[in-house]
């Protein structure tokens, strides 16, 4: 188990050039999506593993992120005041794949508002991959959720919401959402845990 930094006052060459170091505290990364992808086919970026965490300095993150493994990615303060991921473009801010299956999202501000009038599937903060079968559950906690579609949704039994805060979304847990609605949690039949939201 690793831990990794990301920081506005980070650098990713700088970061990259660091072996072994990479990503601690003397050598954050400035973007999320670095860490998790590499830009550019980095190598020399940390392949990510299972149970390694991923700490957010203060700051506001314009990015599209795509958890791929079993991590912990949350804000380095412990709270989500002041740590905010928001969408750099149309999609989801937050996205999980299969193989994000048991992955945690904790203490941080994660914002997604678009103009465009987008499926349920296709846009929120947090969702999982559309190419996916869907089968993963992740846990979600102590975040604030501002979203102008889908807050959290579609993921599987055993997923964990706990002390979040919704904004600018609807809650209800079992709809089907059409073009231009709003639900803070969209469980669609599956079984969650919700508590203290």
């Amino acid at each position: 188990m690793a831990t990794y930094y990301v920081r506005k006052t980070g650098d990713d060459d700088n970061a990259d050039g660091a072996g072994a170091n990479a990503g601690n505290t003397d050598n954050p990364y400035l973007t999320i999506a670095r860490l998790f992808s590499g830009l550019d086919g980095a190598d020399s970026v940390p392949t990510l593993s299972d149970n390694d965490i991923v700490l957010i300095g203060p700051g506001t993150y314009s990015e599209n992120i795509t958890i791929s493994k079993d991590i912990t990615l949350g804000s380095e303060s412990g709270t989500f005041v002041g740590t905010i991921i928001t969408a750099a473009s149309a999609g989801k801010t937050i996205t999980v794949d299969s193989d994000g299956d048991g992955a945690t999202i904790q203490n941080l501000t994660v914002i997604y508002a678009s103009t465009q009038n987008s499926s349920s599937a296709a846009a929120g903060a947090i969702l999982p991959d559309s190419t996916s079968s869907n089968d993963m559950a992740i846990t979600v906690r102590g975040c604030s959720i501002i979203s102008n579609t889908t807050g959290v949704g579609y993921f599987d039994d055993g997923t964990i919401i706990d002390r979040c805060r919704f904004y600018g979304t609807g809650m209800d847990a079992n709809v089907s959402k059409a073009k231009g609605s709003n639900y803070g949690i969209v469980a669609m039949g599956k079984t969650h845990t919700i508590t203290a939201c």
